[in-house]
């Protein structure tokens, strides 16, 4: 994820859909606490529920760690959450290409 802080400065957030362990469960709370809809299996598809809206950020902090690479995303507060997807929406095909 990358927030735009400005008009040419970006911050990254890594969010993890394809990875297990810590990092997956670090992306599946990024996602709870932005959309009403299952956690993505795949990047990929993150993004596509993604472009449909996600709960903006209304602000974040961002922190220089002593010792890390990188600042790091500390804190943010979160606009409303969107509404759910309706299902087929949501599915990786159309429900009029399924043949039952």
């Amino acid at each position: 994820m990358d927030y735009r802080l400005g008009l040419d400065h970006w911050q990254s957030e890594w969010v993890c859909f394809e990875h297990t362990g810590y990092a997956r469960q670090k992306a599946v709370a990024w996602w709870k606490k932005r959309s009403p809809d299952p956690v993505p299996d795949s990047a990929e598809r993150a993004v596509e529920i993604a472009e449909c809206g996600l709960a903006h950020p209304e602000n974040i902090i961002v922190r220089n760690i002593t010792g890390e690479k990188f600042d790091r995303v500390v804190s943010y507060r979160l606009g409303p959450m969107p509404e759910a997807l309706p299902l087929d929406e949501t599915l990786d095909y159309a429900l009029e290409d399924i043949p039952f």
